[in-house]
């Protein structure tokens, strides 16, 4: 196949993520002339020829000093750091770990250091940014929230009560939130900063009875359950549950319980780090979805011109921009809040404001750490990043996440960088979910 396409045989070829993609243009092609000759050697002229076509360099969107600080942050650890550009979904920063050394297979390299790789358990070869599929846990929150200030019918400042427990489908079936102690009374607002899981079980309550479909719907609208449609890398759609998925996948109704615990970003609900990146960007440049993009242009070559590629806005936020500002509000204050924010511990004594949400998502799978999740923007007051740090198995998003996500702020703007999460000492009283 390949010396059909003009390759000698001996090259080495790309076959997987950019490389793979780009090979066509990287490879350029090799020149050919076809002559005929007489049997006594004469040459008898020229019957065709085809000029050599050097290689095209592909220029990828990647801040070189972003993907340092994220790869440096991320080191071993089984996660994904991916930071998207809010003003045009140009990828910033794109990292899976644990990392592995591309060089051992276009090296001579001994079969044990190969199959330390192909074998690996914690599986290098993962792209746990693009197709990794995670339940979101509370970030997932974002859109529950979007929900209840649209079809919901609340607003910003809708009363709750949490003591601790909610009780919605009858005492034998309570539910806990992760502040066993209740967070007392609060508002919609304060519900989402503080990751209240009592205010987001009857916000699921109450969303169920407008209509079953209404929180899928706006999580599709939020572009979960399907492709990004990232170029030059392969991706995860996902999987978006909702009454019309349910009934094709197990041939059983959606009911009220199944929104409850979507609501929390639990459930059937898989997402890839990528799709939780863009939805963070929509909400940092005011609702606008873009298909993010990996690659910004290929060099001209004498029979190519160069292409450039730019943003692609696919699709805006069901919400307002009223109702936007109160989300940013409330991400805001999960950094800054200390009576409710889950990681204004985290944050303190950083001089660039972020807004962002901790989430811890359930495995569902016994005697597994939950996957820790931090998903934010900053400058807050002037968005520039949506980064979202994933740590699988990594226990707490407060704990864990968001001083990793805190980390590569810091390394990116050249300020002196915290301690690593592992080494953070934990106050009496931390925040968790």
């Amino acid at each position: 196949e390949y010396r059909n396409r003009g390759y000698r045989g001996d090259e080495t070829v790309g076959i997987s993520g950019l490389e793979a993609w780009g090979e066509e243009a990287l490879a350029g092609k090799n020149g050919a002339r076809l002559t005929m000759v007489a049997p006594d050697g004469t040459y008898l002229g020229k019957l065709a020829e085809r000029p050599v076509e050097r290689g095209r360099a592909v220029h990828t969107t990647l801040d070189r000093e972003l993907q340092f600080q994220a790869e440096q942050a991320l080191g071993d650890r089984r996660g994904a750091v991916v930071a998207l550009d809010v003003a045009t979904g140009a990828v910033r920063a794109l990292t899976s770990g644990p990392g592995f050394d591309n060089n051992i297979f276009v090296r001579p390299t001994e079969d044990w250091q190969l199959n330390a790789v192909l074998y690996d358990a914690n599986q290098p070869l993962l792209n746990r940014a693009t197709v990794g599929l995670y339940p979101a846990g509370s970030v997932f929150k974002v859109v529950t929230i979007a929900a209840a200030l649209g079809p919901g019918g609340m607003t910003a400042n809708s009363p709750f009560s949490c003591p601790g427990y909610w009780d919605g489908f009858g005492a034998n079936n309570r539910k806990m939130c992760w502040l066993t102690t209740g967070h007392g009374d609060l508002s919609l607002v304060q519900g989402l900063t503080g990751s209240c899981n009592v205010v987001f079980y009857t916000i699921g309550v109450r969303l169920h009875d407008v209509d079953p479909d209404a929180l899928s719907s706006y999580g599709r609208a939020f572009g979960f359950g399907q492709p990004t449609g990232l170029i030059g890398l392969p991706e995860a759609a996902g999987i978006m549950p909702g009454p019309e998925w349910k009934f094709a996948t197990y041939n059983e109704p959606w009911s009220s319980a199944d929104t409850v615990h979507l609501s929390i970003g639990q459930g059937y609900l898989a997402v890839t780090p990528l799709q939780v990146a863009r939805a963070m960007a929509a909400v940092a440049n005011w609702g606008t979805l873009y298909r993010p993009y990996l690659v910004e242009a290929i060099d001209a070559n004498d029979q190519n011109p160069a292409q450039e590629f730019g943003p692609l806005a696919v699709g805006n936020l069901p919400v307002s921009q009223a109702q936007l500002s109160t989300i940013r509000d409330a991400l805001l204050a999960v950094t800054t809040d200390t009576q409710f924010g889950t990681a204004w511990h985290r944050f303190t004594g950083l001089d660039i404001p972020v807004a962002g949400k901790t989430g811890t998502a359930e495995t569902g799978i016994p005697g597994t750490n939950s996957h820790a999740w931090f998903a934010g923007y900053w400058p807050a007051d002037d968005p520039q990043f949506a980064m979202v740090v994933m740590l699988e198995n990594g226990g707490e998003g407060s704990t864990i996440a968001a001083p990793t996500f805190r980390q590569i702020v810091e390394g990116y703007n050249g300020l002196p960088i915290t301690t690593l999460p592992t080494a953070t000492p934990i106050p009496a009283a931390e925040p968790t979910e």
